[in-house]
């Protein structure tokens, strides 16, 4: 993870949106909260119906993300929502990447372990490096192909240890 973050300066690119060391240092930092937020949920939604949790966070989460918008003068026209593909792609995201995704991930959550379940959050690296590449064309770095083979293996390794398991 240290080299991904640490990539820019390594390569001296700074890619074509910007210099990227922030924007790495921010994903970081989603890291970070998102492991306390994982530990949090899983001990808050233990007796919770999993489905009850993610389709009242969601409607918050709008209604905050909307004010925030219209205060900072960021928003769009809602007008938008009257073009069936941004319909269309605002209902799948809201339905199938938002409510049923959270729903399962905080399902998932209490049947193993939380050490466990971080473990996914490396995957993402090692998916989205390659999906990057084929869909998007974007280029591969050798700070990135040896992280990738780094975390590949951590996640490996990690996977061999022993399960503990309540008696």
């Amino acid at each position: 993870t240290l080299i991904l973050v640490l990539e820019p300066l390594l390569t001296g690119k700074n890619h074509s949106v910007g210099f990227s060391l922030s924007g790495n240092l921010m994903i970081i930092g989603y890291n970070l909260l998102n492991v306390f937020s994982v530990i949090y949920q899983k001990k808050l939604y233990k007796h919770i119906p999993k489905i009850y949790v993610s389709s009242l966070s969601y409607p918050i989460g709008l209604c905050i993300f909307f004010l925030i918008l219209t205060l900072t003068g960021s928003s769009t026209s809602v007008s938008l929502l009257t073009t069936p593909s941004v319909m269309l792609a605002c209902s799948y995201m809201a339905i199938f990447g938002s409510i049923i995704g959270f729903t399962l991930f905080i399902y998932g959550q209490n049947l193993i372990e939380a050490s466990e379940a971080s473990l996914f959050t490396y995957l993402q690296g090692i998916i989205a490096i390659p999906f990057a590449y084929l869909m998007l064309k974007e280029s591969v770095t050798w700070p990135q192909i040896i992280a990738v083979l780094i975390v590949s293996l951590g996640v490996y390794l990690a996977e061999q240890r022993p399960k503990r398991y309540n008696r």
